[in-house]
Parts: C-alpha cells; structure tokens; sequence
C-alpha cells in the first residue's frame, strides 16, 4: 500500500497541520490529493504540494533524510541570524552609549564656556569698577611729559631701572620717589589707570556735591547735574573768603 509523507505542515486548514514527517497509508488518489482513510471511510485528503508519495521504506528513509537535513539547515541559518542580530543590538547599543556621552560632554563643555564666559565679565565689571589710583600731581605731570614725547610705559620702567643713586634725572626723580615709596600702588597704576590726586579744594567741591545729590535724593538731567556742580563752586568759593 503507498504511503504519503507529509512535507508541509504549515497550512492551519488542514487536518495534518503540525504533522510534518509522519506517515500516513493511502487509500485512493484523486484531484490532486492522497486520500488517507478515516474512521468513517470517506478519507482525508493531503494536497499532491504538502506531501511526498512513497512505495517502499527506501524511498521513505531518503525523504525523510533530506527533510531533516532541511531542518537541521533551517535552524543553523536561524542561529548565525539570531548571533547577528544580537551582535547589530550590541553595536546599536554601543552606538546609542557613544551618542548619549557625546552628548552630554558636549553640554557640560557648552556650561563650561558659559562659566567661563561669566567669569570673565565678572573680572571686566570688578577691573571697570575699580577707582582709578590716586597719584601725586607732580608724577602724573612727570608721566604725562613721557606720553607726550611719545614714550610708553615700558620705557618709563627701563629708566627706573637704569638710574642710579649718582645720577639725577629730574623728570624721573618724582616718579622714582614715589615707586620707592608706594611700589603696589604705583603699580596698580600703570596697570589699572590713574588720576591726579585731588586738591583740598577740589576735595571739597566733590564732597558737597555729594551732599547736594543727597540732599536732593532724585534723579537729575544733565541741566541738573550742571547746577549742582555751580551750585556746589559757589560754595566753595564763598568758603574760602570766609576762611581767607
């Protein structure tokens, strides 16, 4: 009697879905189909593309070779795709990591140029704000001759350095006197800026304008400011004839 291996079993509307390499006795062929007898004698039928007609154990032993042969391929292949597609989740990982970290060095550098950037206006808003340094009338007069002869500071530090206690040089003698006297301040200076030092009545006229503005505690124009400033000559003028 024939039998009919089955070959494919992945159609769900047949009766020998999942039956894949079993064997089944044949009862009739027709259409197309191997009838397999039933319990009640009509036959179930395997269509000629899902199973393989055999006559002896031979035939039936090299199909069946061949099928798990197929098999065996069929979850090698399975497993070299599975390894890969591990291996390309491990680089996609890798990948997203490397991104992620790029990213976030790449803020905490941007931050660090923000704080930087902060930092530095904040030392150009203290060094603007500092006061000017307050230095003697006859070394800011003594400097300024060497500006106006085009010198730099550079050259007016090289002749401090050059002159010796035998040696009088009187447009360095004031500045000399003062550097040895006052180094930090004089240093700060010609560093940060100067400005001549106030005369006792200049001193005065500031302070009562000081006292004007006080007085007034609001905001004037600079007509206002004007007239405070007269205002406050005026008064010291007036105070010098009565002291005078």
């Amino acid at each position: 009697m024939p039998m009919v291996l089955i070959t494919n079993d992945t159609n769900h509307w047949t009766w020998y879905r999942g039956k894949k390499g079993e064997l089944f006795p044949v009862s009739y062929i027709k259409d197309s189909h191997y009838f397999v007898a039933d319990d009640d004698g009509d036959g179930m039928g395997v269509h000629s593309s899902d199973g393989e007609l055999l006559y002896t154990e031979a035939e039936y032993n090299a199909i069946r070779g061949q099928l798990d042969q197929a098999s065996e391929h069929k979850r090698f292949a399975e497993s070299v795709a599975n390894q890969k597609i591990n291996e390309c989740n491990k680089l996609r990982r890798q990948h997203d990591k490397a991104i992620d970290d790029l990213a976030r060095h790449a803020k905490e550098l941007a931050g660090l140029r923000q704080e930087r950037q902060m930092l530095l206006e904040t030392i150009e808003k203290a060094a603007g704000e500092q006061p000017l340094m307050e230095l003697p009338r006859d070394v800011v007069d003594a400097l300024q001759s060497f500006f106006d002869d085009g010198y730099d500071v550079d050259h007016i530090v090289k002749c401090l350095l050059r002159i010796s206690s035998g040696h009088s040089f009187p447009r360095l003698e004031s500045i000399r006197e003062y550097a040895a006297a006052h180094g930090y301040e004089f240093i700060c200076a010609l560093a940060n800026g100067y400005t001549a030092e106030k005369t006792p009545e200049e001193r005065l006229r500031a302070k009562v304008e000081e006292l004007l503005y006080k007085w007034l505690d609001s905001p004037v124009d600079d007509a206002g400011a004007e007239e405070i400033s007269q205002l406050a000559g005026q008064i010291v003028e007036h105070a010098k004839e009565i002291t005078t």
